[in-house]
């Protein structure tokens, strides 16, 4: 899925802003309104309901959705953590030396 560049930084900008900054300390502490959180997919949704994404060809936002109900957030998370591991598993495997 290719989105314009101006939707990407839209949509990996979540929240979309601070309701208020608190000074403590010289330290700036944001607050989020809980309605102001949303899922990546959340954006999307939002974003393709006013027109303002453009999907690859063959993939709809019905088949995201779906894709997404599949499996729970944490089936989703371990599944990713596994393929993770298993994909560094690869880059760490201990070199053979050839012995002549």
């Amino acid at each position: 899925m290719r989105l314009t560049s101006s939707i990407e930084g839209a949509l990996f900008g979540i929240p979309t802003g601070p309701v208020g900054a608190v000074l403590t300390d010289a330290k700036v502490v944001k607050r989020y309104r809980a309605q102001d959180v949303k899922t990546p997919l959340a954006c999307l949704a939002q974003l393709a309901e006013k027109d303002l994404v453009r999907f690859k060809a063959g993939f709809t936002l019905a088949d995201l959705l779906a894709q997404a109900q599949a499996q729970t957030d944490l089936a989703a998370a371990k599944a990713m953590q596994k393929a993770k591991a298993e994909l560094f598993a690869m880059f760490n495997k201990p070199k053979v030396k050839l012995r002549a």
